[in-house]
């Protein structure tokens, strides 16, 4: 399998603001364009970069592009990582969206990221050109739909946060 041919390059943005009353910080990767926009959402441990080749291959050529850091993940940052659920990713995406100016964009995402989609889909059909599960979960009992992402999020990095913005590590 070869490489896909060179496309234009995706930048690093940061978007900073609250959700409900929480503090974010939104690392992503991003690329403009004149087509229909391609936003993708990583699933649970993963990030931004599991999506960086995507816009390489010819089919996505000319499209506008976002990959985020899911608060609490990659080079993402939430004040309080116990706020973290489906709903506010939701929310994190919809005002990251706004930002950038994606009005209507292909939506896809992986496991959490699947998940997240699917609801942003549901809350905002009018925005959403098509919906695409990556091996997504695409239903919770409603015990684990209100379970803390963020509880997840401190356990898989192993400590609580220290200083400093609650969530962010600092080293």
């Amino acid at each position: 399998m070869t490489a896909p041919p060179p496309g234009p390059e995706l930048e690093p943005c940061r978007h900073e603001f609250i959700v409900e009353t929480t503090q974010v910080s939104v690392a992503a990767l991003h690329r403009g364009g004149v087509g229909e926009p391609i936003v993708m959402l990583h699933g649970f441990g993963s990030t931004k970069e599991d999506y960086a080749d995507f816009p390489r291959h010819a089919v996505f050529e000319g499209c506008p592009f976002l990959a985020w850091d899911a608060p609490g993940c990659g080079e993402s940052r939430c004040s309080d990582l116990t706020q973290v659920t489906i709903p506010f990713l939701v929310k994190t995406a919809l005002e990251t969206l706004e930002r950038l100016g994606f009005e209507r964009f292909h939506l896809a995402g992986h496991s959490m990221g699947g998940l997240t989609a699917l609801m942003l889909a549901d809350a905002r059909p009018d925005r959403v050109l098509s919906f695409t599960s990556i091996g997504g979960e695409v239903a919770l009992d409603a015990g684990e739909a209100q379970h803390s992402i963020g509880t997840r999020i401190r356990k898989h990095q192993g400590r609580e946060p220290p200083h400093g913005m609650p969530g962010e590590v600092k080293t």
